[in-house]
């Protein structure tokens, strides 16, 4: 118990107002994006689309067995 009373006998003194601090003349260090964690759920693509990508719907739908029009796989 004693080491855990050694960590908090430092006093901790009070930052004051944004005014009085010093200003910070260093250069801006901007996390890498490549070492951050990456987000839950399907990656983002980086490919870049053209218009070959772009799909023109029929609006006809097609059974998945037998790939004719006019009734689906449910029905």
């Amino acid at each position: 118990m004693e080491s855990i009373f050694n960590i908090y006998r430092v006093e901790f003194r009070p930052i004051g107002h944004e005014d009085d601090w010093q200003s910070y003349n260093r250069p801006c260090i901007r996390p890498k994006l490549r070492m951050m964690r990456m987000k839950k759920g399907q990656p983002v693509s980086s490919r870049n689309r053209n218009n070959m990508d772009d799909v023109e719907h029929t609006g006809e739908k097609r059974c998945r067995l037998c790939r004719q029009t006019g009734h689906t796989r449910k029905t």
